[in-house]
Order: C-alpha cells, then structure tokens, then sequence
C-alpha cells in the first residue's frame, strides 16, 4: 500500500510541476510556447495514465517524465533569461 501511495504522490508532485512550468510559459510568451506548451500537455496525459500501471512500469514511466520535463524547465528558465537580457 505504501509503494501506490508514494507513486501517487509522485504523480502529484510531477502533475504540480508541470502546471507551474504551464503558468511561467503563460506568463511569457515566446515563439516556442505552442511547441513545449504541448509538450507539457502530453506530459499530462501521460501521468493521467500511470495510475493504471503495473508499479514498476509506472516508476520507469516516471522517470522518463521527470527528465523530460526538468529539460523543459531548464529550457524555459533560459528563454525567461534571454528575453530579460
């Protein structure tokens, strides 16, 4: 019980991170958000998705979510940076 309590609040956790990503993006407007805009959205999907999944198969899932997205908030921190100048 404690390892789907952990998942779940490990998709919590990512599903809050990419709502924050979403509201920087909307914040600053930039020729890329349409692209990592959707990007975050699929993002979403696929945690929709986890919660179904053998626990295994939904850690491995994960962890190919959160290195994605912390490349996304990088890349969205450094255009937020350029654009400041």
């Amino acid at each position: 019980m404690a390892r789907k309590a952990s998942l779940e609040q490990r998709r919590d956790a990512l599903g809050a991170r990419i709502a924050a990503a979403q509201a920087r993006l909307k914040a600053h407007e930039s020729g890329q958000e349409d692209s990592i805009g959707t990007m975050l959205a699929g993002f979403n999907d696929e945690l929709d998705h986890i919660v179904h999944e053998d626990h295994d198969v939904a850690t491995q899932r994960m962890n190919r979510i959160e290195a994605r997205l912390k490349a996304e908030e990088i890349r969205i921190e450094d255009d937020l940076e350029d654009e400041e100048g």
